[in-house]
């Protein structure tokens, strides 16, 4: 389950850092942003990821394994309607009950188990959905990349290097006999 959710996590997560750099990079080649914008902007980037993987940890990492909340999940996705799971797992950990009790339980919890597939437990129709949304955002930046390869690299030489005086990746065309010319506007 936490992997199921880390992957559903960090797709989602690389989708929408990938939408966002193709949308600074077109934002700086068409306004020129200033080099505190650019900087601020990488600064938040940064932050973002930070922050992410921090809230990756705390929601899901950190906390313990809900031996409980996993055994009730898996009583619903596979219909075990007599709670022979859930009722393993709260009175294994009671010691109060006599041991043949808690045998019981847990023989009854591992007949049921035999049925059930752990593979359930992946989430994959939201895996499917973010999936989908990172390789629109892929293809987003694949085309981007490949249209616009120059801009593309200006752009990112530009937020790497803030405060260089590169101009932005605008060019103009111009007809001299029969032929065009590219023009960079903008050159200093």
């Amino acid at each position: 389950q936490r992997l199921s959710r880390t992957l559903l996590f960090g797709l989602g997560f690389g989708a929408a850092a990938l939408a966002g750099v193709c949308l600074a990079f077109v934002l700086d080649n068409l306004l020129d942003l200033a080099p505190a914008t650019r900087a601020v902007l990488l600064g938040l980037f940064v932050a973002a990821n930070l922050a992410a993987l921090g809230w990756l940890w705390w929601r899901v990492w950190r906390p313990g394994l809900d031996s409980r909340r996993l055994a009730r999940r898996l009583e619903i996705l596979h219909d075990i309607r007599d709670n022979s799971l859930i009722n393993a797992v709260c009175f294994a950990a009671d010691r109060s009950l006599p041991a043949f009790l808690q045998r019981v339980f847990q023989t009854t919890a591992d007949r049921r188990c035999a049925d059930v597939r752990l593979s359930a437990l992946w989430d994959r129709p939201r895996l499917r959905r973010v999936g989908a949304a990172l390789l629109v955002a892929l293809l987003l930046a694949g085309g981007y990349a490949a249209l616009f390869g120059s801009h593309a690299r200006n752009a990112l030489t530009r937020y790497l290097h803030p405060a260089t005086t590169l101009a932005p990746g605008r060019f103009g065309r111009l007809l001299q006999a029969d032929r065009y010319l590219r023009m960079k506007i903008g050159t200093p």
